[in-house]
């Protein structure tokens, strides 16, 4: 079983559903703080410390910030070379500017090709304004747009091929500008679900996503952290017994 293969699955249980990867590229600032992430695996249970399958393996520069993340590939349940891997490159301000994403090939000369990669644009005050995402083999690309009021991200809006507006997220804050509620919508303005955040001491430590015609609760995220709140444990538990997607526990190590 390759790893990628089976993230991707369990993070298609919902057409909009916020199954997004705990070190998507959106968050690469916060991986990239104090405590520096080694590894992110699947592992059996909550108190399990050996990890089932390595997800992603992390390398930084001398700056701390994240130059490469690879995923191994597993044969017969042995880490036999990578499945793929992916490039961090930076403007002369830091500013995260493109990722490359490499995939396994044997017809490659290299052994991988490029699949994909995320370009990054930025308003004057560094936030993130768009982000295009290229696929070269194929030729053509898609793109998000990012909006704000003052420094919440408040919208984002996915186009597709022709330039036309297909989904879009509205985000909800609380007073003390924590992200509360994440709805998705599609390109009718119709509802096809929503995410519930709980905080405790600024931690995000749970969320709910609903979903269907009766926005019933689909999934619970339940997030450990350990003594330095940096996120230990992610547990995503399928509440539907109709959901095509699985249960799983991801363990996140920090050098």
């Amino acid at each position: 079983m390759k790893t990628s293969y089976l993230v991707l699955g369990l993070c298609f249980l919902l057409m909009f559903a916020n199954c997004k990867r705990e070190n998507d590229s959106s968050d690469v600032k916060a991986l990239s703080g104090i405590s520096k992430l080694k590894r992110v695996s699947l592992v059996s249970s909550i108190d399990s410390k050996e990890p089932l399958y390595i997800q992603d393996q992390y390398e930084y520069n001398s700056s701390g910030q994240i130059i490469k993340v690879s995923s191994p590939m597993y044969i017969d349940n042995v880490i036999n070379g990578l499945s793929h891997y992916e490039i961090y490159q930076y403007d002369a301000n830091g500013q995260l500017m493109i990722i490359k994403t490499y995939n396994s090939n044997l017809n490659s000369s290299s052994g991988f090709y490029n699949s994909e990669n995320h370009i990054f644009s930025y308003i004057n005050d560094g936030k993130k304004e768009k982000e295009t995402i290229e696929y070269p083999q194929m030729s053509y690309s898609i793109y998000s747009i990012f909006k704000y009021d003052g420094d919440k991200l408040t919208r984002i809006e996915k186009y597709g091929t022709s330039n036309t507006l297909e989904s879009y997220i509205v985000n909800e804050y609380d007073g003390f500008g924590k992200l509360m509620k994440e709805s998705f919508f599609g390109n009718d303005n119709k509802l096809y679900s929503y995410t519930i955040n709980t905080y405790s001491n600024g931690l995000n430590i749970k969320s709910d996503v609903f979903s269907g015609i009766n926005m019933e609760r689909a999934r619970e995220i339940i997030k450990r952290y350990n003594d330095k709140n940096n996120l230990s444990t992610l547990q995503s538990t399928e509440l539907l017994i109709y959901s095509s997607a699985s249960s799983y526990i991801m363990m996140y190590e920090y050098n």
